[in-house]
């Protein structure tokens, strides 16, 4: 957003602070009011149908959507300070321990690929599990020249009582949507989960490729 548009809505947010104040009766304020919806500011491409391949629609959207994002993340992280949830296990010892309790023993090449990460990432995080007794190592049972990894009971059952308070925040946090918005949430963060690990994943091949000679 441009100077002037930060300009625009300082202005008016002062004159709505104002409420018209010296004014004489309604007549004044309905003026203050009046100036003030003028100094909103509009976007500044009113006139093509589209800017670079999208509609103003999609772009408005697209602004939109960037913010939000911005504020789910400050939002998420004061939750995680004020919680209690992830003080003995972390979140990527957690989504770790989730995927192998779905999945089953995995080697770490294996597990990386599940969750969208390089090999020597999950293999720090396997290594921190294993520090904190919440994972452990054993040989594959089809093949034992590969090294698998599993949850620990003892991990098993921290991961579940995590799970368990997450889910008992989101059911707070929800509790005045109704199913099919919720359905619908659930809906367009997997979409949205997937893309972002995608895209990830095509800028880690595309950083392995050689570059021209």
């Amino acid at each position: 957003m441009g100077a002037g548009a930060g300009i625009g809505a300082g202005g008016a947010e002062g004159l709505l602070r104002r409420g018209g104040r010296g004014a004489t009766g309604r007549g004044r304020a309905a003026v203050d009011l009046t100036r003030a919806a003028s100094l909103v500011p509009v976007p500044p491409w009113p006139g093509p149908t589209r800017v670079i391949g999208c509609t103003i629609h999609q772009l408005h959207a697209i602004d939109t959507i960037e913010t939000e994002m911005a504020v789910l993340a400050r939002s998420l992280e004061l939750l995680r300070r004020r919680g209690r949830i992830h003080r003995e296990m972390d979140r990527a010892g957690y989504l770790l321990l989730r995927t192998l309790e779905e999945t089953g023993p995995l080697p770490v090449t294996q597990l990386a690929e599940r969750v969208g990460l390089d090999a020597s990432t999950v293999t720090r995080q396997v290594a921190a599990l294993e520090a904190g007794g919440f994972a452990e190592r054993g040989a594959d049972p089809t093949d034992r020249r590969c090294c698998i990894v599993r949850p620990s009971a003892h991990g098993r059952r921290l991961m579940r009582d995590v799970q368990r308070h997450r889910r008992e925040r989101f059911e707070e946090l929800l509790a005045g949507w109704s199913d099919a918005d919720r359905a619908d949430l659930a809906r367009l963060l997997s979409r949205l989960n997937r893309s972002i690990t995608l895209t990830a994943l095509e800028g880690d091949t595309a950083e392995a490729q050689p570059g021209p000679r």
